[in-house]
């Protein structure tokens, strides 16, 4: 038995949602609010100019629309760090890029789990993924209130309008 769709095939939002992506998750990070009283930090090791380049250019290859070899540089990462919010919402945009909208969600839900304050931006992501595997009905939650990032808010909005399409409410 096929999965059933949402009307309008949702693709095209979320390539428009993916072109957001990297804006709204630098937006994300750059408004998401800081603890008042924050400890001193440890001194960056030696490798942290090397994983900012290779941050860079795993996102470098989702930009280029390369999904297939992003993936396999975020599977390595979070083969290490398998419950690192950032790793995990990129590689939920990366498998949404490559359709595989099942495993995305597991991705999303992944880093909203480990950083409750990725709350803002990431259910849009969670939401979009489990609208176009057929769970509208769970969609709905995530994508009911807005995220107040303007990159992202349109693919929200959409999403919603489909959402109650699909779940046939017209109130």
């Amino acid at each position: 038995m096929e999965t059933p769709q949402p009307p309008g095939g949702g693709a095209k939002w979320i390539m428009a949602g993916l072109a957001a992506a990297g804006v709204a998750l630098g937006a994300w990070l750059w408004l998401r609010p800081t603890p008042v009283a924050k400890p001193p930090e440890p001194p960056a090791p030696p490798a942290a100019e090397k994983d900012d380049a290779w941050m860079k250019e795993t996102q470098a290859l989702m930009a280029a629309g390369r999904h297939a070899e992003a993936r396999d540089r975020l599977q390595e990462g979070l083969g290490a760090l398998p419950r690192h919010p950032i790793l995990n919402v990129l590689m939920g945009q990366c498998l949404m890029g490559l359709k595989s909208f099942d495993r995305a969600s597991g991705h999303f839900e992944t880093a909203l789990a480990a950083d409750p304050e990725a709350a803002q931006v990431v259910p849009v992501w969670l939401g979009i993924s489990l609208l176009n595997t057929g769970r509208a009905a769970r969609a709905l939650s995530h994508l009911e209130k807005p995220c107040g990032v303007p990159a992202l808010e349109e693919a929200r909005a959409l999403s919603l309008t489909e959402c109650y399409l699909y779940l046939e409410r017209y109130e």
